[in-house]
């Protein structure tokens, strides 16, 4: 759930964040979109890898390079390169985490409770749509008080939140 809260705390703005903060027209909107788009498709190859190697030692490196890159984007929202940079770096790296926890859900289901594996399987989707929800109203609370270049920074928060779960994930996988 931080995850995707982190994420949609800049995704829910992505169209404005890219046209008036960074100035990109909207005729290169969609090809901005586009590279987003492949750069999360690039994430989930990533995600396959870290997931087939020790997977869970290695999200607490994720999060914070994505806590990280989220503190960094108010600043690189400045520039358009920048700007882009950021975001395309940010798609690739929030998406890692996925592979690895729904492999942990579906071990811990397998070993500990196994008559729960179908709902091990849909756990990733229910606590997607709740950090979803919870970060596009975090986005959209922070933009009635401040401007679209704040989302970076209230975004982190979720990140600090996810680096914490995921050091106590950690231990608790090693028992």
């Amino acid at each position: 759930m931080a995850v995707l809260s982190l994420q949609y705390t800049f995704y829910t703005y992505v169209r404005p964040l890219i046209t008036t903060v960074m100035g990109f027209s909207l005729t290169s909107l969609n090809w901005l979109l586009l590279l987003l788009g492949v750069m999360s498709i690039i994430g989930n190859e990533i995600a396959g890898i870290v997931a087939s190697h020790n997977g869970v030692q290695k999200l607490p490196i994720v999060f914070i390079l994505m806590t990280i890159l989220s503190l960094v984007l108010g600043i690189a929202l400045g520039n358009k390169i920048t700007g882009m940079l950021v975001l395309a770096a940010l798609c690739v790296v929030v998406i890692i985490y996925g592979t690895t926890i729904q492999l942990v859900f579906i071990s811990v289901a397998e070993k500990e409770y196994p008559q729960s594996l179908a709902l091990a399987t849909s756990l990733i989707s229910i606590f997607a749509n709740v950090g979803i929800s919870l970060g596009s109203f975090t986005a959209s609370t922070t933009v009635n008080f401040a401007n679209l270049t704040m989302l970076g920074y209230v975004g982190a928060v979720y990140g600090l939140l996810a680096i914490g779960l995921s050091f106590a994930l950690r231990r608790f996988y090693r028992k």
